[in-house]
This record gives C-alpha cells, structure tokens and sequence, in this order.
C-alpha cells in the first residue's frame, strides 16, 4: 500500500537533505513511484538495496501481490549519482483483464518534486495510456504490461524537470546483494553513500515501502486501500501523487 497527503506548498527547496521532516509537512514528500499497490514481501520475494559511490539500486525480486502470490513482480530502480537519471527496469511485472481487480489499487510510474503533482511525463508513444496525473495507472479497463521494459528519466539542464525514454530488456542492468527488510504503509530510511540529486537538491537519505516506491522524506501511515476502490488505478496513482481525494467510509 502508497500514502501521502495534498501539499499546498511550491518550495521543494525546503526540503533537508536528511530527510528529517516535522508532521506539518508531511505532503511535501518528492518521490518516485516505481509500482503501487499493493505488494507484499512478507508473503514471498526479497527486497534488496546497494549503495555505491556511483548510485544507489532498489531491487525487488519475485514480489507477489497481496493475496496473490502467483502475480510476483521483479524490478530494480537505478539512482545515478554522476547523471541524475532514474532508470526504472521491469523484469516481470503485468496484469490484463478482470486479473487488475485484484490488486488493491494500481501501478504509479513517475516523478513527483513535492508539490503533490507529477512531472507530465507522456508514456503513450510506448504504448501506455496517457495521463497527466499520474504517468501511469491501471484498472479492469486498462491493463498493463512492463515485462522485459526499462524507463528513464533524464533531467533536463536546469533539473526543474525530466523526459522519458523507454527500451526494451531482457535482465535486470545492476547487480544487487544487501537484502533489507521493508515496512508495510510505511518507510524504511536507507542512507546514500553518495548523494543523489533530484530536481536540483541533493538527498542523502531515501525512505523504501514495500510497494518499491521511494520517498526523499518520510511519509505518513496512511493506506490507500482506504480511499481507492480495488482495481482502480487511476484514484490509487493520484493518490500517490499527492490528490486529496475523501476517505471512504
């Protein structure tokens, strides 16, 4: 499960670079959405982040739904430290037809600087539906398959904002080891051996879910399985960038 909450502020610069956060602020959280919901390590698959002086690596391998654990999922979220690109890379990820209503809301790929939107990164030339808010969700009438894909988000000159590329892969491009236990609607802080810059400002600490998204500041407890129906990707996707949408009863 993915949580945040709306933020009315434009000042990503007041973010620290430890990641230390009073609970005033809690929606002014810059993150990158690599899936959402709802992933569950503790029923199978391994969580494993590395830290070297030239980026930090996420990986997860053969991560099932919740309540699924034949839909496992494996894909690894690059941090380049000499670049400042995100390289998101799926190995095994899909779903299609009534399957999609299984996951308690739906997948998230994208960048978001703390003002509670998305950077509008267009996916459609790669065959993804097109949505400004987030890049990508999915649904029963929207399925989606990122087997063997890779994307990239490449900073622009000024880092105010990122375009996207897409490839196709056949392994995952970084080699992982140090295995870390990850908090469900929650996050697990994890340091940076070299500190990685995203949208201009320099982080050193990032803070992991078990749904493989990344925060720069921790976030609050909330589950999205409490405002999303399941299967509906587009609110759970919103949601995850900072949308205000009511609690269901």
């Amino acid at each position: 499960t993915e949580d945040t909450e709306e933020t009315d502020t434009n000042d990503t610069n007041d973010t620290n670079d430890s990641g230390n956060n009073s609970e005033d602020d809690l929606g002014e959280m810059p993150r990158i959405g690599a899936f959402l919901t709802d992933l569950d390590p503790g029923m199978g698959g391994t969580v494993y982040f590395d830290s070297t002086e030239t980026g930090s690596v996420l990986t997860f391998v053969d991560v099932p739904l919740y309540d699924e654990s034949t839909m496992v999922n494996t894909f690894q979220v690059e941090l380049n430290a000499t670049t400042h690109e995100i390289v998101i890379s799926y190995l095994l990820s899909s779903l299609e037809g009534a399957s999609t209503g299984s996951a308690s809301g739906g997948l998230a790929i994208g960048i978001a600087d703390g003002n509670g939107l998305y950077d509008a990164v267009d996916l459609s030339d790669f065959g993804m539906a097109s949505f400004v808010n987030p890049v990508e969700g999915f649904g029963e009438s929207h399925p989606f398959d990122l087997t063997n894909q890779q994307v990239t988000f490449t900073p622009s000159a000024d880092s105010s904002s990122y375009s996207a590329s897409m490839t196709t892969i056949d392994a995952l491009p970084n080699e992982y080891s140090n295995i870390i236990s990850v908090v469900d609607d929650s996050f697990t802080p994890q340091e940076l051996t070299t500190p990685f810059q995203f949208y201009g400002v320099p982080f050193t600490t990032l803070f992991i879910n078990n749904d493989g998204n990344i925060t720069f500041k921790e976030g609050d407890p909330t589950c999205v399985c409490w405002v999303c129906d399941s299967g509906d990707g587009e609110c759970a996707a919103q949601y995850l960038a900072g949308a205000e949408i009511e609690e269901r009863d």
